[in-house]
Protein backbone atom coordinates (compact mmCIF):
# COMPACT_ATOMS: atom_id res chain seq x y z
CA UNK A 1 0.00 0.00 0.00
CA UNK A 2 1.71 3.74 -0.87
CA UNK A 3 0.99 6.25 1.35
CA UNK A 4 1.05 9.92 1.37
CA UNK A 5 4.58 11.86 1.85
CA UNK A 6 2.86 15.25 3.49
CA UNK A 7 -0.56 14.28 4.61
CA UNK A 8 -0.75 17.22 7.30
CA UNK A 9 0.37 20.11 5.49
CA UNK A 10 -2.43 19.87 2.74
CA UNK A 11 -4.93 20.31 5.63
CA UNK A 12 -3.44 24.03 6.35
CA UNK A 13 -4.21 25.18 2.85
CA UNK A 14 -7.27 28.04 2.22
CA UNK A 15 -9.16 25.25 0.73
CA UNK A 16 -8.26 21.95 2.13
CA UNK A 17 -9.38 19.04 -0.01
CA UNK A 18 -10.27 17.30 3.42
CA UNK A 19 -11.75 18.85 6.11
CA UNK A 20 -12.08 17.45 9.84
CA UNK A 21 -10.02 14.87 9.75
CA UNK A 22 -9.61 12.10 12.64
CA UNK A 23 -7.88 9.20 13.38
CA UNK A 24 -9.48 6.80 15.52
CA UNK A 25 -8.52 3.66 17.10
CA UNK A 26 -9.58 0.05 16.17
CA UNK A 27 -12.35 0.07 18.67
CA UNK A 28 -13.77 3.73 16.83
CA UNK A 29 -12.51 5.35 19.96
CA UNK A 30 -11.26 8.66 18.67
CA UNK A 31 -7.32 9.92 19.06
CA UNK A 32 -7.14 12.55 17.00
CA UNK A 33 -9.58 14.82 15.88
CA UNK A 34 -9.21 17.73 13.84
CA UNK A 35 -11.48 20.83 13.09
CA UNK A 36 -10.46 22.62 10.00
CA UNK A 37 -13.18 25.42 9.72
CA UNK A 38 -11.76 26.65 13.47
CA UNK A 39 -8.30 25.72 12.53
CA UNK A 40 -8.35 23.69 15.85
CA UNK A 41 -7.47 19.89 17.12
CA UNK A 42 -6.88 17.94 19.93
CA UNK A 43 -5.52 14.38 21.56
CA UNK A 44 -8.28 12.03 23.34
CA UNK A 45 -5.43 9.81 24.93
CA UNK A 46 -5.42 6.92 27.59
CA UNK A 47 -3.75 7.85 30.35
CA UNK A 48 -0.29 5.83 29.45
CA UNK A 49 -0.32 7.37 25.46
CA UNK A 50 -0.17 10.90 27.71
CA UNK A 51 3.74 10.33 28.95
CA UNK A 52 4.55 8.88 24.83
CA UNK A 53 2.96 11.82 23.30
CA UNK A 54 4.84 14.27 25.98
CA UNK A 55 8.00 12.70 25.03
CA UNK A 56 7.44 12.47 21.33
CA UNK A 57 7.01 16.13 20.65
CA UNK A 58 8.07 17.91 24.11
CA UNK A 59 5.61 18.60 27.29
CA UNK A 60 6.00 22.17 26.50
CA UNK A 61 4.35 21.50 22.76
CA UNK A 62 1.13 20.44 24.53
CA UNK A 63 -1.52 22.29 26.55
CA UNK A 64 -3.91 20.34 28.61
CA UNK A 65 -7.49 22.27 28.18
CA UNK A 66 -9.73 20.03 30.43
CA UNK A 67 -11.75 17.05 31.32
CA UNK A 68 -13.17 14.57 28.19
CA UNK A 69 -16.93 15.40 28.33
CA UNK A 70 -17.58 12.63 26.37
CA UNK A 71 -14.91 10.15 27.27
CA UNK A 72 -17.10 7.35 25.98
CA UNK A 73 -17.57 8.31 22.24
CA UNK A 74 -17.33 5.93 19.40
CA UNK A 75 -17.38 6.15 15.51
Amino acid sequence: MKTCERPVPILFSSNPPIEDLSFLRADGRPWFVTITHEKDAFFKLDPEEIRVLEISVGAMNLILQGDDVLPDEKY
